[in-house]
Formats: C-alpha cells, sequence, structure tokens
C-alpha cells in the first residue's frame, strides 16, 4: 500500500478481547506500535480505540487538532502525517478483530482512491487474521484435548522429550491411564 500511494503510511492491530496487540507498521517506529501494545479499546481512546470500540471509521482530519487525540497518552504520530483515517476490520459475523489505519503525510481524508485502497485492505485483513486464528485454534486442537483442554499425549511426548533433551539430571516418573 505504501508503494502503491505515496505519503501513506500504514498500520494494523489485532484486537484480541478488548485489548489492542500490534500486528504490522512497516514504515513506523517501534516505540509507536508497541506504545499502542495492549491498550483497552474504548470510546475516547484516540482513533484506533474509537474505532474498535464502534466497529465503524473514525477520521481524523487534523490529528494535532482532534479532541480524540488527547487520549494518545503522549503517543506521537508518525513523523510528517497530518490525517488518520481508522478502519474496523471485522469477522464474518459482524464483530471487531483488528484495526487497519493509513496516516496521510498530505492530501485529504476523503480521497476515494485511499477509500477504495482501505476496503480491500479491511477485507484482505480480516482474511489474514480469520487464517491466523484458525492456525493457532489448529494447533491448540494438536497438542490439547478438545473435551477438557488439557495437554494431550502429543504434549507430554514433547515435553518429556525437551526435558531429556536438557541434560539436566533428575529422576522423571510417568504414571499413564487409558480410558477406552
Amino acid at each position: 500500500i505504501e508503494a502503491i500511494a505515496p505519503g501513506v503510511l500504514v498500520s494494523v492491530f489485532r484486537v484480541v478481547g478488548r485489548r489492542l496487540r500490534h500486528w504490522a507498521a512497516p514504515s513506523f517506529q517501534a516505540s509507536y506500535a508497541a506504545g499502542w501494545e495492549g491498550v483497552e479499546i474504548g470510546e475516547g481512546v484516540a482513533g484506533y480505540g474509537t474505532c474498535a470500540h464502534r466497529g465503524e471509521p473514525v477520521t481524523l482530519a487534523d490529528i494535532k487538532a482532534e479532541p480524540l487525540r488527547s487520549a494518545c497518552c503522549g503517543r506521537v504520530p508518525p513523523v510528517g502525517c497530518r490525517a488518520c483515517m481508522v478502519y474496523p476490520v471485522k469477522r464474518r459475523d459482524g464483530s471487531v478483530i483488528g484495526i487497519f489505519a493509513l496516516y496521510l503525510r498530505q492530501g485529504t481524508p476523503q480521497d476515494a482512491y485511499l477509500r477504495r485502497i482501505a476496503d480491500i485492505s479491511m477485507y484482505l485483513c480480516a482474511l489474514a487474521i480469520e487464517r491466523e486464528e484458525s492456525r493457532q485454534r489448529l494447533d491448540e486442537l494438536v497438542h490439547h484435548d478438545a473435551l477438557t483442554g488439557l495437554p494431550n499425549r502429543s504434549s507430554l511426548y514433547r515435553y518429556t522429550d525437551d526435558l531429556l533433551a536438557s541434560g539436566v539430571e533428575q529422576e522423571i516418573a510417568f504414571f499413564c491411564v487409558g480410558l477406552v
């Protein structure tokens, strides 16, 4: 996006529970994205938190003059960015799973070209986030019992292999109960 839309910087956050989790911000300083890590979403929590809370786009036409800016807790936007457009990334059921933000160094937030880029990007972000959640869920099912959530036999084997490979001299005992 940054290559096809000069003067635009992009950031993407996942919404996990009621908190923001940094996912991507290729041109941002690491400290800016890290400053948002774990921030609870809610009305008035800058553009990011407000967008995730409302489930609708938030436009900050002048970042420095916006009332929502005061809730940024000292987080300074990327150098030279004047405006910001923040969009909710939603699941198929309509719940917000992330936010997608376009920071503008010049131009207006009402640009139809940028709006089209945002529409496509929100869809692609939703697919990527849902895929990551599915991958995590599959990984959980591989290593834990679906009914109880307890580690399964595969996890036991992996744990014992790691324990034996660590070289720690200690006695190990196992007690296994098989239910048929």
